[in-house]
């Protein structure tokens, strides 16, 4: 639909083996089958900065806890179709609960909070982005399968409870991930994790239908 590809590099870093932080950056380029050719546009465009810290099961109830903050703003002047120009502060509680009779499943639930801010950077929103401030409620289901894990995320995230108005954004995120063996990894050490997903939303601009990949490297 758009004239240039995204893409993320990034690092997280185990601080302690409950506490950890992470960065991340966004590139753009050109891909050629619009306007432009290929890479003739380039650049960075989002910096990414969070933390997360493990509070493990605190009340002994099977669910283990953690808590965290992600910030985001935009980097420069990139085109307008890679950013939202808007700078976001969002604090986290993520929980999640193995099935003891279901050995391999998983169910998780979340609650976060995004806190927008406009910024001297141009941007525009992508289809069904509030791009106010707003909540947001996760759950799922993770079904780990040898090397395969099979993951199925609801989303709902609102401006209800804010000055901005009613508007609600609905979500549905089926993902595959799958830990690479080694003849695909070149002999390196370290755990090698491939995910593909799809991204289903309804809200106020309609319908939308998105995908990512990801490749993952822990040493």
């Amino acid at each position: 639909k758009r004239d240039h590809l995204r893409t993320a590099l990034g690092f997280r870093y185990g601080i302690t083996s409950h506490w950890e932080a992470s960065i991340e950056a966004d590139s753009y380029f050109t891909h050629g089958l619009k306007h432009g050719g290929f890479f003739e546009d380039s650049g960075f465009s989002t910096l990414h900065l969070g933390t997360k810290y493990l509070l493990g099961d605190p009340l002994n109830v099977g669910w283990d806890t953690s808590v965290g903050l992600d910030w985001q703003r935009p980097l420069g002047n990139p085109p307008l179709d890679v950013t939202d120009g808007l700078r976001h502060v969002m604090p986290f509680i993520s929980a999640s609960h193995p099935l003891e009779d279901h050995p391999g499943w998983r169910v998780f639930t979340g609650f976060g909070w995004d806190s927008v801010a406009q910024t001297g950077t141009r941007g525009a929103l992508e289809k069904n982005e509030l791009g106010d401030d707003s909540v947001n409620f996760t759950g799922g289901v993770l079904w780990e399968r040898g090397p395969m894990t099979y993951a199925l995320e609801a989303n709902y995230a609102t401006t209800r409870f804010n000055s901005a108005g009613n508007r609600d954004v609905y979500a549905l995120r089926p993902s595959v991930l799958w830990v690479l063996p080694q003849k695909y990894t070149f002999g390196a050490r370290g755990k090698w994790v491939l995910g593909v997903g799809l991204r289903l939303t309804h809200g106020p601009d309609g319908n939308d239908v998105g995908m990512n990949a990801k490749l993952r490297v822990n040493f």
